[in-house]
């Protein structure tokens, strides 16, 4: 996990022009300069998916990424055209961090996922990639980086389609059509009724087990000791659900903070490294 980081330059600060004494042994100034401006990360040799998003999501570029997408030749040329964004030493740099985060297991708190185009009638993007779901494709001009919400709704809705795709195949295949060449009713099979003078026999309840299963949830008061909370929850019930044998038994920790004048940006980008590195979902700051 890190602590805060260096901050992105305001579009509304003043510029300032430094000079920087270029020493060394290398005979050959550019080469010497151009070490001494990547060690200072005055001119970025790599980024991550995360520094990408940061940008997005700040005062720089929030105005254009509220949209939800935003191609990678227009980021590009905001990172050429404006000093207010970070020097890239060439647009290889933002292209590997743009295809780098199919493999980021923090994309929807912190990230972007990836289309070829978006279809503005049907309100949907084009070979959506999700990351750690989907194979990365090839960065190109007008490859689209995608919010997450965007992302995630939409293949939701894609899911969706092809389970009801495949529940219609299935209904049509379970017999032959009725007079009206309507498919049979599968409710009416799984309640007892018959279908073409056979007798089906209604499906069995299910026999219920008492105490099968135990839901609590508890309020922490973030103004007391909160790890001290969380071990009494753990030594007086966890403990002994386990001991109790339990077959399964999912812990979840909850978080929910409101700033109402926003959380600075060396906050939003610590708790979003760390809540990525502790694997929070979705672990990301939200507009109110």
């Amino acid at each position: 996990m890190r602590g805060t980081g260096r901050s992105t330059p305001s579009r509304t600060a003043a510029a300032e022009i430094e000079a920087i004494k270029i020493e060394g042994d290398e005979q050959r100034i550019a080469v010497r300069t151009g070490l001494r401006l990547g060690k200072q990360d005055i001119i970025l040799t790599a980024l991550t998916p995360m520094a990408v998003a940061l940008e997005l999501v700040g005062p720089n570029l929030r105005a254009r990424w509220n949209g939800g997408r935003i191609t990678v030749g227009e980021l590009w040329s905001y990172f050429t055209r404006y000093p207010y964004m970070p020097r890239l030493r060439d647009r290889r740099v933002l292209e590997e961090a743009v295809a780098s985060v199919m493999d980021d297991i923090g994309w929807e708190s912190v990230g972007f996922a990836l289309a070829a185009d978006y279809d503005a009638d049907r309100g949907d993007f084009l070979d959506l990639r999700l990351p750690l779901e989907d194979e990365a494709p090839q960065i190109t001009d007008t490859t689209l980086l995608v919010s997450p919400a965007l992302a995630r709704a939409q293949r939701r809705r894609e899911e969706e389609e092809r389970r009801t795709a495949a529940v219609v195949a299935e209904s049509r295949e379970s017999g032959p059509a009725d007079d009206t060449g309507a498919a049979p009713d599968v409710t009416a099979a799984r309640s007892g009724s018959s279908r073409d003078g056979r007798s089906v026999a209604p499906t069995p309840e299910p026999q219920r087990v008492a105490n099968m299963r135990f839901n609590g949830v508890a309020e922490l008061d973030p103004g007391k000791d909160i790890a001290a909370q969380l071990a009494l929850l753990a030594d007086e019930v966890i403990a002994h659900l386990k001991s109790g044998g339990a077959d399964s038994l999912n812990i979840e920790v909850s978080i929910d903070a409101t700033h109402y004048t926003g959380f600075d940006a060396d906050t939003v980008r610590t708790v979003a490294e760390n809540a990525r590195t502790l694997g929070l979902k979705p672990g990301r700051f939200t507009e109110g």
